[in-house]
């Protein structure tokens, strides 16, 4: 009996992955858990019964009131202690996944988790402990390995130790373990910063900020990732969350914020925030250049045509590009939109990230940033003052950081109205034609979704200046769906076109090996193992090239920590159910090397068919499985998909999956 244990947060005994108990519940059984608790985190020493009884005596444990000394009320017979304590002790014992493991003698208590067998399935797993075996495995490993091992640990850590209970053992315990996260923390963001992957210390600066609010050193990290991301407005965001905890608590605002706000407050530069050549060639892409290329083109003749008020206006156009991860949807439209800069009009481009739906109008301040607006009257950038502090007169006059005006979503009609319409005499008055690329749509706040449809709208009758817009978007396939408003936008007026990347062809995938790694060691044998690999995903293609000629040699192809990280970062959104199932499905085909069926996912996982079936479907429509050849077999659409999250499981889960899928395929 496989017996599972998390103490991180809240308390949750599962036994056979049927949950056998929670601190939810009342009274005696709260005290009962929290020995449990106490006697696992201490299980490498018996502990005496008289000690025990003492440090779980302040609670009835279901025995009747009795009459007490009104001197000390709270005073209690040594008896009493030792008979509350035996009554806990033998809640305790009721629970069938708990009584192998304890082992109680007349005079102390102690808990032996029973070792198991090579092959055969461990039979306790304690997130604590596997949280710090981690962090002890991590200091002798190295580089990404390291790094590797540390993220899989703040991904146990789900939250504070027992953050329910007060108790004077726990809340030392509590310490350490948060001082072993925190540290992990720093370790990660600093490796991902010196990668220039500032994407991922962002998220990982965001876990410290959510741990502890109050952490002032969080704040000036968070802003100076932004920052260097070139993600302004949120880093502005940020600031300003600081700024307003410094003055709740009536204190200065520290130096270093002080100079990252100088820096975000300085007039923006023609170069910036300028797009810059995209290097690499389109490999498999011709047809959606021609028809993008051919877009614009007709965009570009509209605007030079002469004014004929008898000529209908020209019609706004929305094209969103849409593929898995990796299959170079944001390297088509950063291409094309330098192409499209260096030909005629105006070019702005802007990403939205997971953290951006919560920051209003985060990627119009990006476009804006890319736009002169000195032209602009002293009305109309008063307006735009609401969301641009630096286009007020007395910005710099201040000799300290100003307070940021919170962003007018939540105004009065009339006053969104005024700012929509500076905005959009912003962006119309910009020679023409226009092209704002939003990459990442999915992600973008519904702020600047509102906007966008007032200023499309706008254009389409012809109420601004501006004659001709496109509207270029990119997303993941599964992450748009038809009622998502971004979808709505893009596909108002009829002029919609939808781009669909599709992975390359062998002959494709091998002219991007040559492009990019021009050398006469790439073989054909080596074009094929690249394919095999990469299943024709452009991203997956460069990564495995990264690893250099020689990795690619050896029999045993390791995958490429760039996939893997992103593929889990993928995964991670995902509700904890579909997680653990597709963990499950990630071993099925792993250890059998072959599709898998609804019922061997149904029984390695643990769920029943019909709850198993529905988060296939789901998984289904968020590009991550996929109907195999076989009938009635499923695969994943990437065999990196599960490779990476068959790596990611830690042993002991490992062990007891592998196991089930043995016993399945014996049994069968």
């Amino acid at each position: 009996m496989a017996t599972t244990l998390h103490l991180l947060h809240t308390l949750q005994l599962t036994c056979d992955d049927a949950p056998m108990a929670s601190a939810a519940n009342a009274g005696h059984s709260q005290q009962a858990h929290l020995l449990l608790a106490y006697l696992v985190l201490n299980q490498h020493s018996p502990q005496p019964r008289p000690h025990l009884a003492e440090l779980f005596w302040d609670e009835h444990v279901g025995q009747p009131r009795r009459k007490r000394h009104r001197k000390d009320p709270h005073k209690r017979s040594p008896g009493q202690i030792r008979s509350n304590f035996r009554t806990l002790l033998f809640r305790l014992k009721q629970v069938d996944c708990v009584m192998p493991h304890l082992h109680i003698t007349p005079t102390h208590v102690q808990w032996r988790p029973a070792p198991h067998d090579a092959g055969s399935d461990p039979k306790v797993w304690v997130d604590v402990h596997e949280f710090e075996h981690l962090i002890q495995l991590a200091k002798a490993e190295k580089n990404g390995q390291r790094i590797r091992l540390l993220e899989q640990a703040i991904a146990l850590y789900r939250g504070e130790l027992l953050y329910d209970y007060d108790k004077k053992w726990v809340t030392e315990k509590r310490e350490a373990l948060s001082v072993m996260h925190d540290q992990a923390l720093t370790q990660v963001i600093v490796a991902y910063e010196i990668k220039q992957d500032y994407a991922s210390a962002i998220g990982y600066a965001l876990k410290r900020l959510q741990k502890d609010e109050q952490c002032e050193p969080a704040y000036v990290e968070l802003v100076r990732l932004y920052k260097a991301n070139n993600q302004r407005s949120n880093a502005l965001a940020a600031y300003e969350r600081y700024a307003t905890l410094m003055r709740s608590q009536n204190l200065p605002l520290s130096e270093s914020m002080q100079a990252l706000y100088a820096q975000l407050t300085e007039p923006a530069t023609s170069t910036a925030y300028a797009i810059k050549s995209v290097n690499g060639a389109l490999v498999g892409r011709q047809s959606e250049w021609e028809l993008l290329t051919g877009m614009w083109r007709k965009l570009t003749e509209s605007a030079i045509s002469p004014v004929d008020s008898q000529r209908p206006p020209i019609q706004p156009h929305y094209v969103l590009v849409r593929g898995e991860y990796g299959i170079g949807k944001s390297h088509l439209v950063r291409r094309f939109a330098h192409w499209a800069r260096t030909s005629m009009g105006t070019v702005v481009i802007a990403a939205c990230r997971p953290a951006s739906q919560s920051l209003a109008y985060a990627p119009l301040l990006d476009w804006l940033h890319q736009l002169p607006l000195d032209h602009l009257s002293a009305a109309n950038k008063q307006q735009l003052a609401q969301l641009l502090p630096e286009l007020q007169p007395s910005v710099a006059s201040q000799p300290t950081a100003p307070t940021l005006p919170s962003p007018p979503h939540n105004g009065d009609r009339a006053q969104r109205l005024r700012l929509y319409q500076a905005l959009a005499l912003a962006f119309a008055s910009q020679p023409g034609p226009l092209l704002l690329v939003l990459d990442d749509v999915q992600w973008c706040d519904a702020e600047t979704l509102a906007w966008l449809s007032y200023f499309m709208q706008q254009t389409a009758v012809g109420q601004l200046a501006q004659p001709s817009v496109m509207l270029l978007a990119t997303a993941h396939s599964s992450e748009l769906p038809a009622q998502h408003e971004a979808r709505r936008l893009l596909q108002r007026e009829g002029r919609y076109v939808e781009l669909h990347l599709g992975r390359l062809s062998p002959a494709d995938t091998r002219d991007l090996a040559n492009e990019l790694h021009p050398s006469p060691l790439l073989s054909p044998e080596l074009h094929a193992k690249i394919y095999q690999h990469s299943e024709g995903n452009p991203w997956v293609v460069r990564e495995l090239l990264g690893m250099g000629i020689a990795a690619l040699t050896t029999d045993t192809l390791c995958l490429p920590d760039a996939v893997r990280e992103l593929i889990l970062r993928w995964v991670s959104r995902l509700p904890a159910p579909i997680q653990a199932m597709l963990t499950a499905a990630a071993v099925l085909v792993t250890v059998l090397s072959q599709p898998f069926s609804l019922s061997q996912l149904a029984a390695v996982s643990g769920l029943d068919v019909a709850q198993a079936a529905a988060y296939l479907v789901e998984c289904e429509a968020l590009g991550l499985v996929q109907v195999a050849a076989v009938a009635d077999r499923y695969q994943f659409t990437h065999s990196k998909i599960a490779a990476a999250l068959y790596h990611s499981i830690p042993p002991i889960r490992l062990g007891v999956l592998v196991g089930r899928v043995m016993f399945y395929k014996n049994g069968k």
